[in-house]
């Protein structure tokens, strides 16, 4: 675990909200999403993520999470593996909850990469530099369990950056890079093509404390 020792910042303590768990900037505070905050995640998630996704496969992922009181989780998928490495809740200055972010190792890809499971930010509060607040949190993590690679699917094929969603413009400005990773892939017995974005190799940042 990646825990950040900063001073405490104004809004936070008077939260109750623990100083050392702040992301970078001290834009947020970040806490594990295990069952005391589990309803709340869900409802972020579901913000964040409505148009892609449903409650009931966002549900059957963050038990799998839960499941057995343990951290960590494997989920069997057609040609692999992917383990559900760190889920978190992000909390803004009021201790609202604004974002969720988290990693997952997939057997298929290189040792030394994981990959960015859900994380988003809910639209309220967008355009406050959450986003990447919460990609350079995980990227420390990343580090601290030995990766030295982050990487997040591609949505669209396009060499224009204006041509791209908002949320794959700020992969790109948070470092991240098309490398030409292209594999097929059947979604729902539709083929389509599996493309991915990543940054590498990642930094180290002084303010996190490794073990």
């Amino acid at each position: 675990m990646c825990d950040p020792k900063i001073v405490t910042k104004d809004g936070f303590a008077s939260q109750g909200l623990e100083s050392r768990r702040l992301t970078p900037q001290g834009l947020l505070h970040f806490e594990d999403i295990g069952r005391e905050n589990l309803d709340v995640a869900m409802e972020v998630l579901f913000a964040c993520f409505e148009d892609e996704v449903s409650k009931e496969a966002i549900r059957t992922v963050f038990h799998a999470y839960l499941k057995g009181e343990i951290s960590h989780s494997s989920l069997v998928y057609e040609g692999g593996t992917i383990e559900i490495k760190e889920q978190y809740l992000y909390r803004d200055r009021e201790a609202k909850p604004v974002a969720v972010g988290g990693l997952y190792k997939e057997s298929e890809r290189a040792l030394d990469d994981i990959c960015l499971n859900w994380s988003g930010v809910v639209a309220q509060a967008r355009r406050k530099h959450y986003g990447l607040e919460v990609l350079q949190h995980l990227e420390q993590v990343a580090i601290s369990q030995g990766f030295n690679s982050l990487s997040v699917w591609k949505e669209e094929e396009s060499g224009n950056f204006e041509d791209l969603s908002p949320q794959q413009r700020m992969y790109l400005k948070f470092g991240m890079q098309d490398y030409g990773e292209r594999f097929p892939y059947v979604w729902e017995g539709v083929a389509t093509t599996e493309m991915w974005l990543s940054k590498k190799p990642l930094k180290r940042e002084a303010w996190c404390v490794f073990p």
